[in-house]
């Protein structure tokens, strides 16, 4: 009694700024779409958890969770709700808590088919064991446990990332999209901006003295080239590039289709 009556001594009423800000983030929380949840109960003493409905409509709740993780059988999704809450259930007090978190992340994700579905249990699960890694590290006392479990959620956080950029470039269908900036033309110039492909498409190409930095592929700056005199004049000229730019001589004059420098 003692114990309740202090946790209500320290607990103080809500100031109107408060009160409005719980209420603007309630109207926020029920405009987004609600997650499926699962209910975790032992059947009898000493047996394992088993995953259940939370309410009495066992075949709508199947339905959102093959909605929720991609699927279109129910063998696919409650498949994958056991990945979810094997891993849940290293914390045996929170393995409920932990498996709704993790199915209200896939559910977010909203894939569209099984493989999105897989890919998205796989990131929630990962981001699951990495936080419990984490915390591991931080409780414990011991300098090679904190480095072994720092190590593991620091390897575990990089995977996830990478699942995260595995998912966006699967919905993008395997395309690389690349964004120009900055493109840089000087006078007497040209610029093409788009996929360019064959031998010219270097790392850079120089203007005189000023190089031209590409993204990728995306991004080329190509310079009007001037052209090299041959020895016959009846001739086409032939381009060259500015690398190899020839400046005429002072004082010098053609013969026979060539510049020679005067006496």
């Amino acid at each position: 009694m003692k114990r309740t009556k202090a946790s209500k001594a320290l607990a103080s009423t809500p100031t109107p700024t408060e009160d409005v800000a719980a209420i603007d983030a309630m109207r926020r929380m029920l405009g987004r779409r609600q997650p499926v949840s699962v209910k975790l109960r032992a059947s009898e003493e000493g047996e394992p958890m088993r995953l259940g409905a939370p309410t009495a409509d066992v075949g709508g709740w199947a339905a959102r969770v093959n909605d929720a993780v991609g699927g279109a059988s129910v063998s696919f999704g409650q498949t994958q709700l056991r990945h979810m809450s094997r891993i849940a259930l290293a914390q045996p007090e929170t393995a409920e808590s932990a498996t709704n978190s993790m199915l209200s992340a896939v559910e977010a994700v909203r894939p569209e088919n099984e493989v999105e579905g897989m890919l998205a249990v796989q990131m929630a699960t990962t981001h699951q064991a990495a936080m419990q890694a984490l915390g591991k590290a931080c409780q414990t006392s011991a300098p090679d446990v904190a480095e072994t479990m720092g190590n593991l959620a620091n390897k575990l956080m990089r995977t996830y990332t990478q699942q995260v950029e595995a998912l966006a470039k699967l919905r993008r269908g395997g395309e690389q999209t690349v964004r120009v900036e900055h493109v840089h033309v000087y006078e007497g110039g040209q610029a093409i901006v788009g996929n360019v492909t064959g031998p010219t498409a270097r790392g850079y190409l120089e203007n005189g003295s000023q190089p031209h930095a590409l993204t990728g592929s995306a991004a080329l700056a190509v310079q009007a080239q001037p052209e090299m005199l041959c020895a016959d004049p009846s001739r086409d000229a032939v381009s060259v590039t500015g690398r190899a730019r020839q400046e005429p001589l002072p004082n010098a004059r053609r013969v026979g289709g060539k510049r020679r420098a005067q006496g």
